[in-house]
């Protein structure tokens, strides 16, 4: 009965592996989910699992694609709004910009070094 409970509360929280269209979905369908979710490496990594020959595997690749191009954007955005949070002196809201703009370095820093 509690666990009915647990597993409602998490739908009302936002969690998206738990909602109904994530759980039967196909991988291209949930790598889009958490796409849309802001949720981008881990979009790539299921996106990335679309074998050759399956139906999605083109819609797949595109979604690949776009994620590397904005990529590199939402880690600059990340650490624009770190200085500004530190500038102002929220020091803790600062400190979680600048992790995600480094997570986001460390999965794309493929992309990082093209650019340059």
């Amino acid at each position: 009965m509690y666990f009915r409970y647990f597993i409602i509360l998490l739908l009302l929280t936002g969690c998206v592996k738990f909602t109904p269209q994530y759980l039967s979905g196909s991988a291209y369908d949930r790598s889009l989910i958490l796409f849309n979710e802001g949720m981008m490496a881990e979009a790539r990594e299921i996106a990335f699992s679309v074998k050759k020959g399956e139906p999605e595997y083109k819609a797949a690749r595109d979604l690949l694609s776009q994620i590397d191009r904005l990529a590199p954007k939402f880690a600059e955005r990340h650490a624009a709004l770190g200085e500004e949070y530190e500038r102002v002196g929220l020091y803790s809201l600062a400190a979680k910009e600048y992790a995600k703009n480094l997570r986001l370095l460390s999965k794309y820093n493929h992309l990082f070094r093209q650019r340059s």
